[in-house]
């Protein structure tokens, strides 16, 4: 279903090295972000959310959906 995000999740960040490719696979594929305090997640090509960065969105006044 993602082949081609699989490459490129299997060669972005540490997410390779900790076996958390497939999330970013599939975050990849999907066009969404990960919820994840992990840092191996960092540097992966999509976007990471985390209590610190939702609240600091809401208090600049959210997402413009």
């Amino acid at each position: 279903m993602y082949k081609k995000e699989m490459a490129q999740a299997r060669l972005s960040s540490h997410a390779s090295e900790s076996n958390d490719w497939q999330v970013v696979a599939l975050a990849l594929y999907l066009g969404c972000g990960i919820f994840s305090h992990d840092r191996d997640f960092w540097g992966a090509g999509v976007p990471i959310w985390s209590m610190d960065t939702v609240e600091r969105c809401l208090k600049r006044g959210g997402l413009d959906l």
